[in-house]
C-alpha cells in the first residue's frame, strides 16, 4: 500500500527551525558578550537584531509550532512536557541566575498555546480554515504592540487604537497575557503570540493533507534539519555554554 502523502516529513520546517536556532544562539551570544562582559559593539549589534530581526524569527518559530500541532501524535503530551521543561528552567534560573530570570518566555508561551489548542481543537476544526486564519491574523495585528515592553494599547497606530485601562496595566500577574508590562528576560505574552500560533495551526491543516509545495518535503541541509529536530535541548543548553565560553575567554584575556 502506498504511503500517504500526509505522512511525508516537511524537511524545510526542520531546516528553517535549525536556521532560527543558530540565529538565536548568535543573538544571545551578543547579549552575553555585551551586557554581561561589557562589550559596547556587541550591545549595539544585539539591539539592532532585537529591533529588526528578532520579531521575524519569533513569528516564524511560533507559526511552525502551530503547524506542528497537526503533525503531533498527542498535543496534550507535547504541551505538558514542554510546560514541565519551562517550569524547571525557571526554577533553576530563580536560584542560579536570578538576574536572568524568565517568568513567561517562549517555552512557557508555546506550552500554554499547545494546551489551549488541544482543548479547543475539536471545535476549532468545525470553523472554515480561511475564516480562522483571517480572524487570528487580524487579532495578531491589533495586539502586536502588547508584545513590546511598554505597549499600552490595542489597535493599529495611525488608524485606530484603544488604550489598556490602568486597572489592568498595573496588574503584574497579567503580564503573561500582554495586558500588563512584562518583566524578566525572554518575555512572550499570549497576545499576540497565541493568535500567531493559531494562524500556524490553520497552515498545519494543509500540511497534514500534504498540500504544501513539493520542494518543502525535500531534505537539502541535513545539518540544519538535525539542529531543528533538537531545538528544545539546544535552547536549554546554549546559554550556559555561551556564558562558560565567554567567562573563560574574558578571564584569560
Amino acid at each position: 500500500m502506498a504511503k500517504r502523502v500526509s505522512r511525508r516529513r516537511i524537511y524545510a520546517m526542520d531546516e528553517l527551525r535549525g536556521l532560527l536556532v543558530l540565529g538565536m544562539i548568535v543573538h544571545h551570544a551578543l547579549y552575553t558578550v555585551g551586557y554581561m562582559f561589557g562589550v559596547t559593539d556587541a550591545i549595539i549589534a544585539f539591539n539592532w537584531i532585537s529591533q529588526y530581526l528578532h520579531p521575524i524569527g519569533a513569528t516564524l518559530f511560533v507559526l511552525m509550532c502551530g503547524i506542528s500541532c497537526h503533525l503531533s501524535h498527542s498535543n496534550w503530551q507535547r504541551g505538558l512536557r514542554l510546560a514541565a521543561v519551562a517550569v524547571a528552567m525557571s526554577a533553576v534560573l530563580y536560584f542560579v541566575m536570578p538576574n536572568a530570570m524568565i517568568w513567561f518566555g517562549i517555552l512557557h508561551c508555546l506550552a500554554v498555546c499547545i494546551l489551549l489548542y488541544a482543548a479547543i481543537s475539536r471545535w476549532l476544526g468545525k470553523i472554515p480554515p480561511l475564516i480562522t486564519l483571517l480572524v487570528n491574523l487580524f487579532l495578531a495585528v491589533i495586539t502586536w504592540k502588547l508584545a513590546t515592553l511598554g505597549g499600552s494599547y490595542i489597535g493599529i497606530p495611525g488608524v485606530y487604537t484603544i488604550a489598556i485601562p490602568e486597572v489592568l496595566a498595573n496588574q503584574q500577574w497579567l503580564m503573561f497575557t500582554g495586558l500588563a508590562d512584562g518583566f524578566g528576560v525572554d518575555w512572550f505574552p499570549l497576545f499576540p503570540w497565541l493568535f500567531v500560533f493559531l494562524c500556524g495551526s490553520v497552515l498545519g491543516r494543509w500540511a497534514k493533507e500534504g498540500k504544501f509545495p513539493d520542494f518543502l518535503y525535500k531534505d537539502r541541509f541535513s545539518g540544519l534539519a538535525w539542529i531543528g529536530r533538537h531545538s528544545l535541548w539546544i535552547y536549554l543548553a546554549h546559554q550556559p555554554v555561551i556564558y562558560g565560553v565567554c567567562w573563560v575567554i574574558f578571564k584569560l584575556i
